[in-house]
């Protein structure tokens, strides 16, 4: 049986959205820094941690990391066919075109808000 650390639900808590945000508003805390962070599709962000992806079209099948590389946040998946769901990595980002990558909320910096 697996016990979980205590204070473990304090890192990641998800508020619920207003109708105003589209049920698109994820909200990440911090526990080391105390922070709380706010991103929403439209924001422009940063990738500020080493994170290697295989499915870069320019680098097909290769290790490519992300750390560094800027991008648009297109969506939030925190449903599936109407039913709400916990996803792992929950960001979409477009960094490119041709090349979109879901992340976590802590591997992300927001660079600029945008206006959705």
């Amino acid at each position: 049986m697996s016990q979980q650390k205590p204070g473990l639900s304090s890192v990641l808590s998800f508020v619920p959205p207003t109708e105003s945000d589209h049920g698109l508003t994820v909200w990440h805390r911090s526990c080391e820094q105390g922070i709380q962070q706010h991103m929403k599709v439209g924001d422009r962000v940063r990738v500020k941690e080493s994170v290697l992806v295989y499915h870069h079209p320019e680098h097909r099948n290769q290790a490519f990391d992300l750390k560094g590389q800027e991008g648009e946040v297109v969506a939030i998946v925190n449903e599936w066919q109407g039913k709400p769901i916990s996803a792992n990595f929950p960001i979409l980002v477009k960094f490119t075109p041709k090349f979109k990558a879901h992340l976590r909320e802590g591997e992300l910096e927001v660079l600029e808000s945008g206006n959705v």
